[in-house]
């Protein structure tokens, strides 16, 4: 949902080179209660105000025989992940009309005709409106149902079915879309097809019988219960791959695969116990849907979830079907990555209804608590664009309290490493939202990196009081016990953890985080070379030793380095050389060259993936050695273009702090370089498609132009300008924003 127009809050930059024209649209576009509105008279303009200022809604006209046109700023729109909120509505002459699918596959938001006058224009704007509430404010769908008329329009019917279906895909729990995809595959010839469809639909979603009725008149098929879909294959309405039921209950079972074959989902399997699920979920790619029962036999759903979470099945939706659940295990539930749950008995409108609600979510999140968990799960997995775009979306719904806005901005500040400002907004959240678990989790990572560990088990303790059998809580607990050189509890709590799930991956990585900290080298050493993923030690010594150094125990921070080189077993060579490549960045933040230089050469003998950084760092360290010149890091690439948090790693220290910016083995954050585009780079294409998601951008990635178009826009679309975004864009001083609300005009 795009609040921004809803609330009429978004900043609106209107170019227009006819001033009465332009007055013109600026009074129309007041009229629907828009009050940011700035104007300028070219493309090219409206380009260089782009470079400093933030706008949410671009209304412009093509500009065909400017340097500058629309379709550059679509373009760079694309390459650029800070422009991709941003709207465009163009006017279009009629001879123009023919680049208007190019600038929809580019992200296109609207097209209105030219020359407007201001009957023209109200009507178009309330049309606008009134296509933005019918789709629930969803640019990306109304943007979609201007293109399907365009290309109705133009007999483009091949154009609409390639659209209809991305989109299915795109919001599987969308099912008016389904309605359009039968509707285009009847004007492409595919009866049968539209018709076992149709049929599908009426099962899934009686409320769509109306709908698939008229098309079926429309079309002149008979009616709907005389369709045989058995001589055609059921359409996997919600392009779900393989689903996983999990339970013991044969008639659960039934019902279960008898929904899932009513959605069209062929590949079902059904297994019976936990420890069974795990084996085969370790050998598969990660799942499109499990549905699982709470207490499965060998190993209960609660820790079967916690291994597949950890494992990296962060996507898959796990719906919990089971009239076993306590108030605590709703609450764990939620925490540990379950997406929604269903009492038994349960019943097939039941189901149909929460799956399709729950697959909606997942994939295109618009309710307040899907957001919040898709924006964590973005931050985990490091996607800071996806978490960035869910995030604006979040802070602009009036419905969200400032509590719940100061826990996401803290979410925010941590992965950024920016921890006193995380532990300040989550103290905020907390006085706002009460002990929430979600609160008090976040509270005390941030706290063990402030080093803080005696409030930071206080809110471990609170949080595990609330939903125990977190198994993560429990290691996090030991941890902080240990720091603070409190051995028994730490025990304790690591011997409550192993009797919720001995085999957790997490418990077997907290031993040897236990050893490195005590200073155990010997058992470390033993269990390093039996642990999976031993680069997540790494990370925890990097987070380690920065947060040492911020609290002004440099020394502490060094020897936690020396400890692990002397804990890494010899069967992991390229580990001990990323321990060495980190440790030679700390000796060169603190001056201690030659030393740095020693470690740095350790790096080198192991062709590793730090092995280009090591090289390019030990030689910057021996010309500085050499003349007698200071030497000073470079920050990261992000840094250098301005952004407010130099730091975008989890778990890290921010450089204005003092920390590293580079340490490994987390890769660099997104990032798409600055300076000019041309429109050609293969890399700035190859960043698009790794950053944009499909549906952020309108119709972009979800429609393509047909070849013999794409000519006639393409010539608009050479010689790209030149564009940088600058530091004001980042600070949000969109539009002289920060001058309306000096002026009391904005709240």
């Amino acid at each position: 949902m795009d609040s921004r127009f809803e609330q009429k809050t978004a900043k609106v930059l209107v170019v227009e080179a006819a001033s009465s024209a332009r007055q013109l649209l600026v009074e129309g576009i007041h009229a629907l209660g828009f009050e940011a509105i700035q104007s300028v008279a070219s493309v090219k303009a409206a380009l260089s105000l782009l470079e400093v200022e933030q706008a949410d809604w671009l209304v412009t006209s093509l500009g065909t025989g400017d340097a500058v046109n629309a379709l550059h700023i679509l373009k760079i729109c694309t390459q650029h992940p800070a422009l991709r909120h941003m709207r465009m509505s163009l006017f279009v002459e009629d001879s123009e009309r023919d680049i208007l699918p190019r600038a929809f596959e580019l992200g296109l938001f609207s097209w209105h005709r030219k020359p407007i006058n201001r009957e023209s224009l109200q009507h178009d704007l309330q049309q606008l409106e009134e296509r933005m509430r019918l789709y629930h404010w969803d640019s990306c769908i109304a943007a979609a149902a201007q293109l399907r008329e365009l290309l109705t329009a133009t007999n483009q019917q091949i154009g609409v079915l390639n659209l209809d279906d991305q989109l299915a895909k795109v919001f599987p729990g969308n099912l008016s879309l389904l309605l359009w995809l039968a509707e285009s595959k009847f004007m492409c010839g595919q009866a049968a097809s539209a018709m076992t469809m149709l049929q599908q639909l009426k099962m899934v979603a009686p409320s769509l019988a109306d709908g698939a009725n008229a098309l079926l008149q429309r079309f002149n098929t008979g009616p709907m219960a005389e369709i045989d879909t058995k001589a055609t294959a059921p359409i996997n309405l919600f392009n779900l791959g393989s689903c996983l039921i999990l339970d013991t209950d044969t008639q659960s079972q039934t019902v279960i695969k008898d929904v899932l074959a009513t959605f069209g989902v062929t590949d079902i399997k059904v297994i019976e116990d936990g420890e069974s699920a795990w084996q085969h979920l370790k050998e598969t790619q990660e799942p499109a849907l499990i549905i699982t029962e709470w207490r499965l036999p060998k190993l209960a759903t609660p820790f079967l979830v916690q291994r597949l979470r950890q494992h990296g099945f962060h996507k898959v939706p796990i719906i919990v079907v089971s009239s076993l659940l306590r108030q605590q295990d709703h609450i764990l539930a939620r925490e540990i990555g379950v997406t929604t749950t269903i009492a038994k008995p349960c019943n097939r409108e039941k189901l149909f209804a929460t799956l399709i609600h729950a697959l909606q979510q997942t994939q295109q999140p618009t309710e307040q608590a899907a957001i919040e968990t898709r924006i964590r799960q973005h931050l985990g997995l490091r996607q800071l664009t996806a978490a960035t775009s869910l995030r604006d979306i979040y802070l602009a719904d009036p419905a969200v309290s400032v509590g719940q806005k100061s826990e996401i901005a803290a979410e925010f500040a941590y992965f950024a490493g920016e921890y006193q400002v995380a532990r300040d907004l989550a103290m905020e959240a907390l006085r706002q939202n009460g002990d929430t678990l979600r609160v008090l989790s976040l509270l005390a990572k941030t706290l063990m990196q402030l080093r803080d560990f005696t409030t930071a088990i206080k809110c471990l303790e609170k949080a595990d009081s609330l939903a125990p059998h977190n198994i993560a809580r429990l290691c996090a607990l030991a941890e902080a016990q240990t720091e603070l050189g409190h051995h028994d509890e730490a025990s304790a709590a690591m011997d409550n953890a192993t009797r919720l799930d001995a085999e957790a991956a997490k418990i077997a990585q907290t031993h040897v985080k236990l050893a490195l900290t005590r200073g155990d080298t010997e058992r470390a050493r033993s269990l390093l070379g039996t642990i999976d993923a031993p680069e997540t030690i790494v990370a925890f010594l990097n987070n380690r030793a920065v947060a040492l150094a911020c609290c002004g125990d440099i020394e502490a921070g060094l020897k936690a380095y020396d400890t692990a080189l002397e804990s890494i077993p010899d069967e992991l060579p390229e580990l001990r050389a990323v321990v060495n490549y980190n440790l030679a960045l700390a000796l060169c933040r603190s001056m201690r060259l030659e030393d740095a230089r020693l470690y740095l050469r350790e790096a080198l003998k192991v062709k590793s993936r730090v092995f280009a950084k090591a090289h390019n760092l030990l030689g910057r360290v021996e010309a500085s050695i050499l003349s007698g010149m200071d030497f000073k890091l470079a920050t990261s690439a992000r840094a250098q273009e301005g952004h407010s948090s130099p730091m975008l790693q989890p778990d890290k220290a921010s450089a204005a702090s003092g920390a590293p910016s580079d340490l490994e083995p987390l890769p660099d954050p997104e990032v798409i370089p600055s300076g000019g585009l041309d429109g050609n780079t293969s890399h700035s294409d190859l960043m698009s498609m790794l950053t944009i998601q499909r549906g952020t951008m309108c119709c972009h990635m979800l429609y393509r132009t047909m070849p013999a178009i794409q000519p006639v826009a393409d010539g608009l679309l050479a010689k790209m300008p030149r564009f940088a975004l600058r530091r004001a864009i980042e600070r949000d001083e969109a539009l002289g924003i920060d001058r309306m609300r000096a002026n009391g005009k904005m709240s």
